[in-house]
């Protein structure tokens, strides 16, 4: 009986079932649908939350790279007029982000140099564009004040170009930079502006003397556009420099000298990034407003305001200048180096 016992239960051990030829091809196909699966939930996992935060990085940097070059040009065109040379500096601006292999192209800007433009000139007494939205254009002035009877001003107006430098971000903020009137802004959307680079004002007190020293910087370049990879080489060529004061301008009929009044006016697309500016500038200074200073915008033709742009105005959808008025009272000395520039954008621009 024991022998018998082992006998069948050998049988039972070496009977095994197999998988017929359908059955093993089903089980691969389905293994091969798991591992897919795997694949594609953890590729859908980086391409919606690494790839994001990747490119958001590379045009982060992008964005700061630009600023620095923006930085970097008025940095030069400083050290041209202050040194009288060296005519021709070159600064290079990068035109693209880095991108993802195969997933994510980089991310091009878009450089223009936008030339002089005020339609129907300016008036003659004043020296204000007769079409202030459609005018980007700097005045500064050194005019009379209350006691002065010797009147001998200055008055410079200039329609000017503006290097502008668009980065149409994906995934982080989109931003806009402008070189205009020697100074950098930086501007994204909402309206949100800023001057990262101010233009050579400085404003001084001792005692009840008020001085300044500032510079007039005018731009001119034809009309050119930069789209592409790489960096774009940006020339500026000095042509000319002077440097004018106050001095024996403004006096009694005895000959004495009396405070005279600074004018600084500006046709912007950026408004609100100068009248920020301003605001810092004159609370820095510790000058009370009204006695020693006064800043007021308008739109064209339109009655100036004394309180702060409205956010429409920031904004700025219909892309118009806006006239912006900032006034220094009862200065004793002013200083002002007037400077010229040519600015052209290197090969492969149009």
């Amino acid at each position: 009986m024991g022998e018998l016992h082992n006998a069948r239960a050998g049988r039972r051990y070496r009977h095994v079932r197999r998988l017929g030829p359908q059955r093993r091809g089903v089980a691969a196909v389905v293994g091969t649908l798991l591992a897919l699966l795997v694949f594609f939930a953890l590729f859908g996992i980086f391409l919606t939350e690494y790839l994001p935060l990747w490119m958001a990085d590379n045009e982060a940097q992008f964005t700061a790279q630009a600023s620095a070059a923006l930085a970097q040009f008025k940095s030069n065109i400083d050290a041209q007029y202050a040194l009288g040379g060296p005519p021709v500096y070159a600064t290079a601006f990068p035109l693209s982000s880095d991108g993802v292999p195969l997933l994510a192209q980089p991310t091009q800007a878009t450089l223009v140099l936008l030339p002089p433009s005020c339609p129907n000139s300016f008036y003659p007494a004043n020296g204000t564009p007769m079409t202030v939205s459609a005018c980007v254009f700097e005045r500064q002035a050194f005019t009379a004040g209350a006691k002065a009877t010797t009147n001998n001003p200055f008055n410079a107006t200039t329609a000017s170009s503006t290097l502008e430098m668009q980065l149409p971000n994906r995934y982080y903020t989109q931003q806009t930079f402008w070189y205009e009137d020697d100074a950098v802004i930086q501007s994204q959307g909402g309206g949100h502006e800023i001057v990262t680079g101010p233009p050579a004002l400085t404003i001084s007190k001792t005692g009840t003397n008020v001085s300044l020293t500032t510079t007039y910087v005018e731009l001119y370049g034809n009309a050119t556009v930069v789209i592409g990879q790489g960096s774009e080489e940006v020339y500026s060529q000095l042509v000319t420099y002077q440097t004018d004061t106050s001095n024996g301008r403004f006096a009694t009929s005895a000959g004495v000298a009396v405070p005279f009044n600074y004018t600084m006016q500006l046709g912007t697309r950026n408004p609100c990034a100068w009248w920020q500016y301003f605001t810092n500038l004159t609370s820095a200074s510790g000058l009370a407003k009204n006695t020693y200073w006064t800043l007021t915008w308008s739109a064209n033709g339109a009655t100036s305001s004394a309180t702060a742009p409205t956010a429409s105005v920031c904004q700025n959808s219909a892309d118009l200048t806006y006239l912006v008025t900032f006034k220094l009272l009862n200065l004793s000395y002013g200083t002002i180096t007037l400077s010229s520039f040519i600015v052209n954008l290197g090969a492969g621009a149009v």
